[in-house]
């Protein structure tokens, strides 16, 4: 995104049309040399590790397109694209992070919890968002 502070791994989503394609895709993915992890905790977010070795680092997930986390992410991603302000907090939070835990990503995500949360509720009571 435009504007936004990245860190060195990218995250990005396979977007499913239902679970009825999941054994098929995982099995893809598998032969590639991907290792499913499982939805780490988040219902509906399939993630996987691994794949072609020499590839750039990043996390890949697995998510139908009616699935709830997906959703999320467009609404955060929107929001932030449409509110400078918020973008620019976001990107000073996840440099902070960054700083406080360079080795320790559950700590990272979880300094920027509060953050998308409070991001999330504006999408859902701001109807002009």
């Amino acid at each position: 995104m435009p504007g936004l502070a990245a860190k060195l791994i990218i995250d990005f989503v396979i977007v499913m049309e239902s679970y009825d394609v999941f054994p098929a895709l995982k099995a893809r993915l598998e032969a590639l040399g991907y290792e499913h992890e499982g939805d780490l905790g988040i219902p509906t977010r399939e993630a996987f590790k691994g794949g072609p070795e020499g590839f750039m680092a990043y996390h890949l997930y697995v998510s139908p397109q009616d699935g709830p986390e997906y959703w999320r992410w467009l609404l955060f991603r929107d929001w932030l694209r449409g509110h400078d302000d918020d973008r620019d907090a976001y990107g000073e939070l996840k440099r902070l992070n960054a700083k406080l835990y360079p080795h320790a990503i559950d700590a990272y995500i979880a300094g920027k919890s509060d953050f998308v949360e409070g991001i999330l509720r504006k999408c859902t009571s701001t109807p002009s968002a």
